[in-house]
């Protein structure tokens, strides 16, 4: 199984399939706030919690009946929400995202996924050629990587795969700067200027 198969994965229940659409209806009817378990909240989470359990089960194939079920990655579900927006508590991805700590910070994320450019796909005068870019998570959020000269080589050699973790350090971040967050940067200095 893969991280985009497990976004998509349903139980087969002995009535109708559960997948995210349900594990949201029992957030809901756990009393959880739908302004804060949204759709996409529910999928992102789904999806990583089927990963991590279908790794476990791949591993450790006796806990198949113990940890394989829709009620326990519900409880999985209501875990995070509880951590995430009750305890306040967030994942490496998200205060970096959230611009709450540096990416520099030295972290370890999953390879969940390696995107390849296309073959056929020729590189457009004066850009350089499209690189492999691997999508990072730290088991809660998922991010997409461009990956420096070595780790290319590496990449290129079969060394890094799907599953592995990587130590890392001194990352940079890249992000399309907006009018909206232009303003949102010069307001910041002007108070730190007063």
């Amino acid at each position: 199984m893969t991280a985009k198969s497990a976004a998509i994965w349903n139980f087969n229940a002995l009535t109708e399939p559960f997948g995210a659409i349900q594990a949201l209806g029992e957030l809901l009817q756990a009393g959880c706030l739908i302004g804060r378990s949204t759709p996409k909240w529910v999928a992102n989470h789904w999806g990583l919690i089927i990963w991590k359990l279908a790794g476990m089960v791949r591993w450790q194939p006796d806990c198949l009946s113990r940890v394989w079920n829709p009620s326990n990655a519900v409880q999985q579900l209501k875990y995070r929400y509880e951590r995430e927006f009750v305890c306040g508590h967030r994942s490496a991805l998200k205060r970096i995202l959230d611009s709450d700590c540096p990416s520099t910070m030295p972290m370890c994320l999953v390879i969940v996924g390696i995107i390849r450019p296309p073959a056929h796909s020729s590189p457009i005068k004066g850009c350089s050629p499209p690189s492999e870019v691997l999508e990072l998570s730290d088991g809660w959020y998922k991010i997409k990587a461009h990956l420096d000269p070595v780790l290319v080589r590496v990449l290129k050699r079969g060394t890094l795969r799907v599953g592995f973790k990587l130590a890392i350090s001194g990352a940079s971040t890249e992000a399309p700067i907006t009018d909206h967050s232009k303003s949102q940067q010069m307001e910041k200095k002007e108070e730190a200027c007063c």
